[in-house]
């Protein structure tokens, strides 16, 4: 079987290029991870979806089921009926994230990781927030990690561009001038 990311981004991408309008796009990628949501809480709806004696019609009509008592629109129907015609129904909380990551691309948000060896006050959080999305050319996201291997300071990796402002940082590289050694640091 291939890559579950990989076929879970061409799925989402296959949703995107369907859907030219934002607006619409917006309230199905909501449906869709509230439908996936709704599988990860539901660990006899996941194995029936997963058994492969369980015909796929039967598995699309209890999908399309849901949806619908959801208040599901046409295209988001449309779209589970596909999942479920290809048996991609195992992969919906891929497809989920997939979809927003590709409805991200679609809004100009970027994705910003920040670890930090504590909690941040929501004080230096906001500062933050500003010169990361000055940097980043847009808005953002924020995911924040606690990390005490870091000592102290933060690390914030904006795409493929990492600032590294940790305290472990640091005293690599002030161990590396005061022995005149050159470290990577890690």
């Amino acid at each position: 079987m291939q890559d579950a990311g990989l076929v879970a981004k061409r799925y989402a991408q296959a949703l995107s290029d369907a859907i030219k309008d934002d607006g619409t796009f917006a309230a199905v990628r909501g449906q869709v991870r509230a439908m996936a949501d709704l599988m990860g809480q539901s660990e006899e709806l996941r194995h029936a979806l997963a058994n492969p004696v369980i015909p796929t019609e039967a598995k699309a009509r209890v999908v399309r089921t849901i949806a619908e008592r959801l208040g599901a629109r046409a295209e988001t129907l449309r779209f589970l009926d596909v999942l479920a015609n290809n048996e991609r129904l195992v992969l919906l909380a891929d497809v989920a994230d997939a979809v927003d990551g590709v409805g991200d691309q679609r809004e100009g948000v970027h994705e910003v990781e920040i670890s930090s060896a504590a909690p941040l006050p929501d004080e230096l959080r906001q500062r933050l927030a500003g010169a990361l999305g000055q940097v980043a050319g847009g808005k953002i996201r924020i995911t924040e990690q606690v990390d005490p291997g870091l000592l102290g300071g933060v690390v914030a990796r904006v795409g493929a561009t990492v600032f590294d402002g940790s305290l472990r940082t640091r005293l690599t590289a002030l161990r590396s001038r005061l022995t005149g050694t050159s470290q990577a640091a890690g």
